[in-house]
């Protein structure tokens, strides 16, 4: 595209300079090795002398502009405060200067504002001048006179007729230092009252613009000499004064200079945040989406915070916004344990500010950023820490899947997360942890018992029969329905009962915790003395007649055969049971009951006697002996109940009586 002829510079020509210097200041630093900074700077003499020989004036301002190196004192001239050698601002204004812009200054590469108010030249910007190609575009299709002040002007009352819309679906640059809560008030509040008050000229919003930009995206390590934005040298512009020495923001230099990574890493940074606020999303989702992955690389979690509805039919969520998991502070109310089950958990809430905040727009259905706050304030997150913060650790649908089929084969959690950590090598690798596989299987199981919890059991009783034909189960009701007992056993475990059969060992102790309901393992020993199930039982009730009731279930499942011995606790509806269900077959009451029980009626002193009497294998005369003397020397008003109701079953637990069983070298369920 031909250059647009450029007639008289104006006054209009400072808002082009005003705008050039605030698209610039977002424009990519150029890149550069220290290592040539040399021969970079000689870059920078010669330009000068070529633009000096491509333009003249009448008073001779740029006689001084010489063969002599120091060219950073050489008038109109700036260089910058890291880079002493490089030129960053040129401020020729007012001085008669005529001719053309030449296009070697595309050479100064650093160079960052260029002023040339109040001068006659004529001629177009060549395209060198621009570093950036946005930039040399937008300047293709603008001139310097009228047509640059018309398109300020449109620009501007587009922007004063949308600041409404902007107001309320969130304008980035009005809205980045303004209350959550308020800002739709004020809006309003400013538009009805202050309608006259808030016209502000061109130029002054253009500045606005810039010093908000500025205030809220000044990353640590980058100064306004490198960006080009100084708002003090713009405001200053008005009053007519020299620019000649531009008043720069200060720099607070760390300990040694800056290598040229970090400048580097500066300038990524800043390029991120404008690449953020530009960004529009489908849905709050994937705005969720995002932040969570940006938030993973740098190093924190992030949470839900606030959300808005509108107010019309639909009430649709039009307002989303994601802050860092260590936002605000905990509520009072939770930062002791009175009142509350849980133990105190440690305060990880220090007043981060970091954010990002959606719009919904409901002419175009996307929703864009509305705000984005980077700073926190504290220390992130390494490598090997991310994979352990909350929102990371996620389980995926593919490992879903795989969790649940191991969950139906029986595989215990902690066996399913050893299987992960091997696949992935580390813990980092696996994406989530013990935790969240707990809180799976619990949220399947509630899942499982919504629609009743005795129908599913039954459901799954009557699956298992149709894969399995030896399976065995039976059940009863109550007469309301309720579920009042039930017994069951598989394939194997008849098998094994066949096998390893001789004693059998089964306890009523074990309560269920939601329901109080016993539950009543029938076990026994394998050839490896390891202990095998033969089958279990729930009952509602521990009675004469459900424990009758059990064992005769019992014994139809394993085609009616009785074992040699059996070891229960000491329930009297127990022994009832088994003397009428099983009247051939050895009992014996298990001893550490027994041993529980004695040191709660007996004396300390009388223990040690007293299992004489428990383990010691002797003749029941002898025995007889011992109780009578042991009773006489023991026997208080505390303890001559117990001793009276031990003395009757006696031939359950005492060594004396049960000398001629067959017990697998078991005293104890």
């Amino acid at each position: 595209m031909a250059p647009v002829a450029i007639g008289t510079l104006s006054s209009s020509l400072f808002t082009a300079t005003v705008l050039l210097t605030f698209l610039t200041s977002f424009a990519p630093a150029s890149s550069f090795d220290g290592t040539t900074l040399g021969d970079e700077s000689g870059k920078d003499f010669q330009a000068l002398l070529c633009l000096k020989n491509h333009l003249s004036n009448n008073t001779e301002a740029l006689a001084s502009w010489n063969n002599t190196l120091q060219y950073c004192t050489w008038p109109g001239v700036t260089c910058g405060k890291k880079h002493a050698s490089r030129i960053t601002i040129l401020d020729l204004e007012s001085l008669s200067l005529n001719g053309q812009i030449p296009p070697c200054n595309g050479n100064l590469t650093f160079l960052a504002r260029i002023n040339l108010q109040d001068n006659l030249l004529n001629g177009g910007i060549p395209p060198e001048e621009m570093a950036d190609d946005e930039l040399t575009d937008m300047m293709y299709d603008m001139e310097f006179g009228e047509l640059m002040k018309d398109w300020i002007e449109d620009w501007s009352d587009d922007e004063n007729s949308d600041r409404g819309d902007r107001s309320e679906n969130g304008n980035v640059l009005e809205d980045l230092n303004m209350d959550e809560h308020d800002n739709g008030q004020e809006n309003n509040e400013h538009d009805d009252g202050e309608e006259n008050n808030s016209e502000i000229s061109n130029e002054d919003y253009i500045s606005q613009l810039i010093s908000e930009c500025h205030n809220a995206y000044d990353y640590d390590g980058e100064s306004d000499a490198e960006t080009g934005l100084d708002v003090e040298s713009l405001a200053a512009s008005d009053s007519g004064e020299s620019q000649s020495s531009v008043i720069m923001s200060e720099v607070t230099e760390v300990e040694g200079k800056k290598n040229v990574q970090d400048i580097a890493s500066a300038d990524d940074k800043r390029d991120m945040c404008m690449e953020i606020i530009q960004m529009t999303f489908t849905s709050h989702e994937a705005a969720y989406d995002f932040y969570n992955s940006y938030a993973r690389d740098n190093g924190f979690s992030i949470r839900k915070n606030r959300v808005r509805y509108s107010k019309t039919e639909s009430c649709h969520m039009r307002y989303r916004r994601f802050v860092c998991s260590r936002q605000g502070k905990r509520d009072n109310r939770l930062l002791t344990e009175e009142g509350h089950s849980r133990r105190l958990r440690p305060e990880t809430r220090c007043h981060c500010e970091a954010h990002l905040t959606v719009k919904l727009d409901q002419k175009r259905g996307v929703w864009y950023v509305d705000s984005f706050e980077d700073k926190h304030s504290h220390i992130l997150a390494g490598p090997d820490e991310v994979p352990f913060l909350w929102s990371h650790r996620k389980i995926k649908e593919y490992q879903r899947a795989e969790i649940l089929s191991m969950g139906a084969a029986g595989i215990r959690i902690h066996d399913m997360m050893d299987t992960f950590i091997s696949k992935h090598v580390w813990y980092g690798g696996v994406g989530f942890t013990r935790r969240e596989i707990y809180n799976l299987c619990a949220r399947e199981k509630r899942k499982l018992l919504s629609k009743g919890d005795a129908a599913i059991v039954i459901g799954i009783m009557v699956s298992r029969k149709q894969r399995d034909p030896s399976f065995f189960f039976e059940y009863k009701l109550d007469k309301e329905g309720h579920m009042h007992r039930m017994f069951w056993c598989d394939s194997q475990s008849r098998h094994d009962y066949e096998d390893f059969g001789d004693v059998l060992v089964f306890d009523s102790t074990y309560k269920m915790n939601r329901y109080g309901m016993p539950f009543i393992p029938f076990v026994g020993l394998n050839n490896h003395r390891k202990t095998t199930v033969f089958a279990c039982a729930i009952v509602s009730d521990e009675t004469e007649e459900t424990y009758v009731w059990l064992l005769e279930t019992f014994l139809r499942s394993m085609c009616q055969k009785m074992p040699m011995s059996v070891i229960t606790d000491a329930d009297a509806a127990m022994i009832k049971a088994i003397r009428q269900v099983l009247p051939d077959v050895w009992h014996r009451i298990c001893t550490w009951h027994i041993e529980k029980n004695m040191k709660i009626h007996l004396s300390h002193k009388s223990l040690k006697e007293f299992r004489t009497l428990l383990y010691y294998s002797t003749s029941t005369t002898t025995f007889e002996e011992r109780w009578h003397a042991f009773s006489k020397r023991w026997q208080s008003e505390k303890t001559v109940t117990w001793l009276r109701r031990m003395y009757k079953k006696r031939r359950l637990w005492a060594a004396a009586y049960l000398t001629e069983g067959f017990w697998l070298g078991m005293k104890s369920n």
